[in-house]
């Protein structure tokens, strides 16, 4: 009975540890993250005819899409969850057209020269913003950028997680010290 007091001990003060360490440390990683260090481009790619212009962003079913327009007059539209899926509509409704703001300052570049841009965000719970960026090549290329409590809770709650870690290594490798010396 000792023997698991001891351990769970170990076990409960390193989890202590890494939460506390999680919690002076969470302001510089929110920092870090808010700054767009680990946002990525990726390609959506591009409708079957040649895209004239970037016409907005709207709603279609559960997530938002881009809706461009070609050197044809069509109309299509193509979710980030789909990539390469482009799909003709005679809808021009669409939600959000304002241009681009500036990325954060972290954040990487667009991969080739943009010649649109349109975005939309979200900055009441969450800062959530989304790009959509028409390139030089005639590709569509997004970036997504989210920070918001849950990235607070994973710091918090992965700091609490490597500190339980750490201290089962530590109960395991004093355990093992105490039946060598014994």
């Amino acid at each position: 009975m000792k023997r698991v007091i001891r351990v769970a001990l170990i076990v409960l003060g390193c989890t202590v540890l890494g939460l506390l360490a999680g919690l002076v440390l969470q302001s510089p990683i929110l920092k870090v993250i808010s700054d767009g260090t680990f946002t990525r481009w990726r390609s959506v790619g591009s409708p079957p005819e040649e895209i004239s212009s970037l016409l907005g962003v709207g709603q279609y079913g559960p997530e938002h899409v881009v809706y461009v327009e070609t050197e044809a007059g069509s109309v299509y539209r193509c979710c980030p969850q789909a990539p390469g899926e482009w799909e003709k509509t005679d809808a021009t409704r669409y939600m959000y057209d304002q241009g681009c703001v500036d990325l954060p300052r972290r954040a990487a570049p667009p991969p080739s020269p943009v010649r649109a841009c349109v975005e939309i965000a979200a900055y009441e719970w969450v800062t959530e913003r989304t790009q959509y960026a028409l390139l030089d090549d005639g590709a569509i290329w997004i970036w997504h950028h989210h920070v918001g409590l849950d990235t607070f809770i994973n710091v918090i709650g992965s700091s609490s997680l490597i500190g339980g870690l750490v201290g089962g290594l530590l109960a395991w490798y004093n355990e093992r010290r105490r039946k060598t010396d014994a």
